[in-house]
C-alpha cells in the first residue's frame, strides 16, 4: 500500500482497529460458540467462502467514537483497520461492514498481514506483531508517532511499539442465547468507557507534542 508523503495536519489523529476479536469474529476457534447463537444480537455476515459475526452495537459505537473524540479533543479523527488476516479477507470484511452501514464510519486505511511483522512461536506458528516502525517510509512520514494508535484485543500484537502507541480493547465475546441482549448492552457501555479512555490518551499525547515543539 502506498501513501502520500505529505505530513497530515496537526489536528488529525489516526486510530487503527483490529478486526477479528474487536469489530468482528471470524476465526471461530478463538472461543466456543453457544448453540444456538442469537443471530438477532450477533449478526452473521456470509460472503462466498467467508463468514463472520459482527459485534453488537458497532454502529452506535462508531458514531459515539467520532463525535466524542472530535469534540473532546478538537481533532479530525481518521479511522483505519489493521488486521493480521490475509488482505483479500480483510478487504471483503471491511467492504461488507461499510456497504451495509454496520460501523457508521468509513475506514481510510486498510492494512493486513502483509504489513505485519512475523513472530512465530511453537504455540502460535502464525503469530505476528503490528509494528508502526515496520510500516513503509511514506506512512511513517505522513503519520508521525504522536498521531497514530493501534487498537487491538491482544497485547502481544502491540508489544513491538511504544506503550502509548497501543490501546488494549475488550475482546468481542459471543454470549449464550438468553444472555445475549443484556450482554450487548453491557458491551456497549464498556466500549463507551473505552472511548473516554481513548479521548484522554489522545489529548495527553497532543499536549505532549505541543510542549515538545
Amino acid at each position: 500500500m502506498s501513501f502520500a508523503a505529505t505530513v497530515v495536519e496537526p489536528r488529525e489523529f489516526l486510530l487503527l482497529f483490529d478486526l477479528d476479536g474487536v469489530l468482528v469474529i471470524k476465526n471461530l476457534h478463538h472461543q466456543k460458540l453457544p448453540n444456538p447463537v442469537n443471530t438477532e444480537v450477533y449478526r452473521r455476515e456470509c460472503l462466498s467462502g467467508l463468514s463472520f459475526y459482527v459485534r453488537p452495537k458497532l454502529n452506535q459505537f462508531g458514531q459515539d467514537l467520532r463525535e466524542k473524540v472530535e469534540r473532546h479533543c478538537n481533532i479530525k479523527l481518521v479511522l483505519g483497520v489493521w488486521s493480521s488476516m490475509q488482505r483479500a479477507n480483510v478487504e471483503r470484511i471491511v467492504g461488507s461492514l461499510e456497504d451495509r452501514h454496520l460501523t457508521n464510519v468509513h475506514f481510510d486505511y486498510v492494512l493486513s498481514r502483509s504489513e505485519c511483522l512475523p513472530a512465530p512461536t511453537v504455540e502460535k506458528p502464525y503469530m505476528t506483531f503490528k509494528s508502526l516502525n515496520h510500516l513503509n517510509v511514506q506512512f511513517r512520514q505522513k503519520w508521525l508517532p504522536d498521531r497514530v494508535m493501534i487498537v487491538d484485543n491482544e497485547i502481544d500484537k502491540l508489544s513491538a511499539n511504544e506503550p502509548q502507541q497501543g490501546f488494549l480493547f475488550p475482546e468481542f465475546i459471543i454470549h449464550p442465547y438468553g444472555l445475549a441482549q443484556e450482554a450487548a448492552v453491557q458491551d456497549l457501555a464498556t466500549m463507551r468507557y473505552c472511548i473516554s479512555a481513548l479521548c484522554d490518551l489522545i489529548q495527553e499525547r497532543r499536549n505532549k507534542s505541543v510542549v515538545n515543539k
